[in-house]
């Protein structure tokens, strides 16, 4: 292809370069829609705040992001002080649905093993 060019091809199509011998880089990108990471241009937490979202059917309720898509898709941080609350939770704990407790990811153990850390504190086994 001549320098500038596109190509476009769908998911479904097997892509085979051949060998590259040219005496330069072949550069590629590859841009895939995947379906669980689609989230809503409009910021829904700020139109649609967890005290109204509250209110609404499940359903809706995930449909509008108040949901995880997958592992690390959709998760926030709580609008709180540092240290006042967890760091990241799935969207479900600004609806009450998760006890904070049981809204972190990892461990209280592993979370104080890692502030001191942070904090340049010797660890103790």
């Amino acid at each position: 292809m001549p320098a500038g060019s596109v190509l476009v091809y769908s998911g479904g199509v097997f892509h085979g370069g051949g060998a590259n011998i040219s005496n330069g880089d072949r550069i590629g990108i590859n841009i895939t829609y995947t379906l669980g990471w689609l989230r809503q241009e409009e910021n829904q937490y700020l139109s649609c705040p967890p005290n109204i979202a509250k209110t609404l059917d499940p359903e809706l309720q995930a449909l509008i992001g108040y949901s995880m898509g997958s592992y690390a898709l959709g998760y926030y941080t709580p609008p709180l002080p540092p240290g006042q609350g967890p760091e990241v939770v799935p969207p479900e704990f600004a609806l009450g649905k998760l006890d904070p407790k049981d809204s972190q990811f990892g461990s209280e153990e592993l979370r104080q093993q890692v502030s001191a850390q942070i904090r340049g504190e010797k660890q103790t086994a």
